[in-house]
């Protein structure tokens, strides 16, 4: 970021393959318009819509969020059908997925750019979350065709880690954006979980999740 000299910052995953001119149709639309983060239309690779926005991240969406992710890992064709047909202009969105999104450089500096407390996820509905709270809004932008290999960047060999900084994205995410109701559930929960995890598995990974519950702080 520090080296680019464009007006724009364009974040885009290694597992992508862009499939039409996605900067020359996002530029037609927000050339003249303010806006803190943009995210663009993505899809597996057998072409089936993939959901890359959403409500801000607290307790009751991100329910929502698993529910959704279910029916798209089972392909449910009907249902992710309607939710594409839902999503066919440019709307509003809390959070843009970080797999592919432009933010404006200026806007990028004013904010601060990522919070690097996060390794692994989380890290672009933080940098969505504290756009909104600077004034700026997100959008999605459905006039792209971006195939993004969900998953892929991760090697599968890294199953415990990522995992594990997933939970501790989460952690990081609630406590800087979240009541104080939220964290103290969200952690009496993870609690639970990994200790019984434990118990049974005896698994490193489930002391390094409890450890983080009471580690991570604001």
């Amino acid at each position: 970021m520090n080296f680019s000299e464009g007006e724009y910052l364009f974040f885009l995953n290694p597992d992508t393959i862009i499939n039409d001119d996605v900067l020359g149709n996002f530029n037609k639309y927000f050339s003249l318009k303010k806006f803190g983060a943009v995210g663009f239309k993505l899809y597996f690779p057998d072409n089936v819509f993939q959901v890359s926005f959403g409500l801000k991240n607290n307790l009751k969406n991100e329910k929502i969020n698993k529910y959704y992710e279910k029916i798209f890992n089972e392909r449910e064709k009907e249902t992710i059908e309607n939710v594409e047909s839902l999503h066919n202009d440019i709307k509003e969105v809390d959070w843009v997925s970080g797999a592919a999104m432009v933010i404006r450089k200026d806007v990028f500096k004013e904010i601060g750019g990522f919070d690097e407390r996060y390794f692994l996820y989380y890290e672009d509905a933080d940098i969505c979350e504290r756009l909104k709270k600077a004034g700026y809004k997100n959008y999605f932008f459905p006039f792209t065709n971006i195939i993004h290999f969900k998953g892929e960047n991760t090697n599968k060999k890294f199953n415990e880690s990522t995992y594990f900084y997933s939970k501790e994205s989460q952690l990081i995410y609630y406590s800087l954006h979240n009541s104080f109701m939220q964290n103290v559930f969200l952690r009496f929960y993870l609690l639970t979980k990994f200790v019984f995890k434990y118990l049974f598995t005896f698994k490193n990974i489930n002391i390094k999740i409890i450890t983080a519950i009471f580690k991570v702080r604001k």
